[in-house]
């Protein structure tokens, strides 16, 4: 009974020999297929990669100059309210001055007239 087990053990390990090979064949196919394929992969995605890695430095260049463009924005929106009070103050300025000018002016008129009156009344009067 041992030898007839012993020989049905060695036929089947002889089929199973037989059925594994071509597996492990295809096996070998495949991955040999699989390692082609990651090998063209690589080659494509390199390029697309760097071409990636560029457009990322681009646009951080980019964002740096807008972040500079912003901050000069900002600091000319400052200085522009800082003139603006300066031209609020000036303007201030000037409406004193031609308030003070108008009144000074009026108190010409009424001078004048004043004097104008009086000089006339007084020639009236030495020459009368």
């Amino acid at each position: 009974m041992t030898d007839v087990a012993l020989i049905v053990l060695i036929i089947v390990i002889i089929v199973i020999g037989v059925l594994i090979v071509p597996v492990i064949l295809e096996l070998r196919r495949t991955l040999r297929r699989i390692n082609n394929f990651l090998d063209s992969t690589e080659q494509s995605l390199t390029p697309a990669i760097d071409n990636l890695n560029s457009t990322i430095e681009r646009i951080n260049s980019i964002m740096a100059d807008i972040q500079l463009v912003s901050q000069g924005t900002k600091e000319m929106a400052d200085n522009i309210k800082h003139l603006s009070g300066k031209i609020q103050d000036i303007v201030e300025g000037v409406d004193e001055l031609r308030k003070e000018a108008s009144s000074n002016v009026s108190a010409i008129k009424a001078a004048l007239r004043v004097g104008i009156n009086t000089l006339i009344k007084n020639l009236l009067k030495g020459g009368g």
